[in-house]
This record gives structure tokens, C-alpha cells and sequence, in this order.
């Protein structure tokens, strides 16, 4: 039964584990050692069917402290609910300002982009009309070996890829 006391006090025990321990403890023989806990157990039997006085002030006063929680719950409520007003105000004039200005930049570009550029100069001078014609060559010149280049390395892929594929079969 000492167990049973244990679990008890331990909040471990089964309704009908503590109706057992209730039963031994007002009725049955109990240790010396277990006088504390059995005047407990009396106690509670004693107390279980009497009815509590509250004060008669008691009522009012928790009415009271319930008002009170559900004005400042109210309050908070209020706050927050302005806050959030302003919150979701805020993000949408942010949202409105980064479309304009991703608007003034995609006008400002496109304007950038399609002033008329002229490539044509009118050159009178032999000498500088060739200096024009050779950048011009050797721009195109070092276009094509860059492209060159390029279908070299593409060329040395497929080889691999090639080699790989007949090693394998």
C-alpha cells in the first residue's frame, strides 16, 4: 500500500487505484508511520460533502477583474488591428512605388535603346577611311576566330563523346 500511497502522490494513479487507497486508509489497518496521511485522507472525506463559503464580495470582485481583462484585450486588440492597417498600407504603396520606378526604368531603357544611332561616318581623309577599314577588319577578323575556335572545341567534344560511345559497344 505504500507503493499505492506513492503513485497517489505522484499524481499516477487510476480512479480506481485511489478508491482503493481511500477505502484502506478510512477503514482498513494502517501503520503508525501512515497516521499523517490517513488524518489526511479523513480530512477530505470530511470536507467532500460540505459546501464552500465564497465572500460575498467575491463575485463582484471577479466580475471586476473580468472587465478589466476584456477592456485591455480589447485595447490590444484595437492596437494591433491599426497596426496592422498601417502595416498592410505601407507594403502597398511599396508595392506601388517599385512598379513605378520599375516602370521609369524599363521607359528610360527602351528610350536609351532606341535613340537613332548612326554607324555611317563620312570620312574624306584616304588615310583615316583605312585606319577605319583595317579596326573594322580586324574586329571581323578576330570575330570569325573566336567562332573558329569555338566549333574547335565543339569538333574535340563529339570526338570524345564519339570515342567514349565505341569504347563502350
Amino acid at each position: 500500500m505504500k507503493e499505492l500511497l506513492e503513485k497517489y502522490y505522484n499524481g499516477e494513479t487510476t480512479p480506481q487505484e485511489e478508491d482503493t487507497l481511500r477505502e484502506w486508509m478510512l477503514h482498513g489497518d494502517v501503520p503508525e508511520e501512515l497516521t499523517s496521511d490517513r488524518d489526511m485522507f479523513l480530512q477530505l472525506e470530511k470536507e467532500k460533502g460540505a459546501e464552500m463559503e465564497c465572500p460575498a464580495s467575491l463575485e463582484q470582485q471577479l466580475d471586476a477583474l473580468i472587465s478589466r481583462e476584456a477592456e485591455k484585450e480589447a485595447r490590444q486588440q484595437e492596437k494591433e488591428s491599426i497596426w496592422q492597417k498601417k502595416h498592410t498600407r505601407i507594403r502597398h504603396l511599396s508595392w506601388w512605388a517599385s512598379a513605378v520606378a520599375a516602370c521609369a526604368v524599363l521607359i528610360l531603357g527602351i528610350t536609351y535603346l532606341m535613340r537613332p544611332v548612326s554607324y555611317i561616318r563620312e570620312v574624306e581623309d584616304p588615310q583615316e577611311a583605312s585606319m577605319y577599314i583595317n579596326m573594322a577588319m580586324t574586329q571581323f577578323s578576330k570575330a570569325i576566330d573566336c567562332g573558329h575556335r569555338q566549333m574547335e572545341k565543339v569538333g574535340n567534344a563529339f570526338e570524345k563523346l564519339n570515342s567514349i560511345h565505341l569504347t563502350k559497344q
